[in-house]
């Protein structure tokens, strides 16, 4: 499928970008989450790109647990996740609490070998906003790198 990473079962930019531009217009309220594995490359280069994979596989997986079934979440490439969550009932900054405990679990369980952390970048739409897709996913990644440049190493 076009829009499915292959990988992680879960959508994949092509498919991200196609879902989350007609719920924008749908809804135009909420938020989008950008999410970014810290210690990636160094798992990668130290224990394989089998372990990257499956760590990969497993992270996604958990995001999933933290969603409504409304939301959207997408691999958008290598160690970058996305979430758009929409409607005047979605409760991002819950939700990125959700997303920061999931990860929290997750160290404890399958990624306790490898120290993993995650930033997360949290952009609102408010009602009004007329940004595109492309304009959102921008302002949340570079809020993703505030928070990444703001952790220690």
């Amino acid at each position: 499928d076009a829009f499915c990473d292959p990988l992680t079962g879960i959508l994949n930019r092509r498919g991200f970008e196609k879902e989350a531009t007609e719920c924008i217009s749908d809804h135009r309220q909420g938020a989008v989450i950008y999410l970014d594995l810290n210690q990636f490359k160094t798992i990668n280069d130290r224990f394989g790109h089998q372990a990257g994979d499956a760590l990969l596989r497993a992270f996604a997986h958990r995001l999933e647990f933290c969603l409504r079934p409304e939301d959207i979440l997408a691999r958008l490439g290598g160690d970058e996740f996305c979430v758009l969550a929409v409607g005047s009932e979605s409760d991002p900054a819950a939700l990125k609490a959700r997303l920061n405990a999931a990860m929290r679990h997750f160290n404890e369980t399958e990624a306790r070998s490898y120290h993993v952390s995650t930033s997360i970048g949290l952009m609102l739409i408010p009602p009004s906003d007329n940004r595109t897709l492309d304009e959102l996913l921008a302002s949340a990644d570079e809020l993703m790198y505030v928070e990444k440049r703001a952790r220690p190493a």
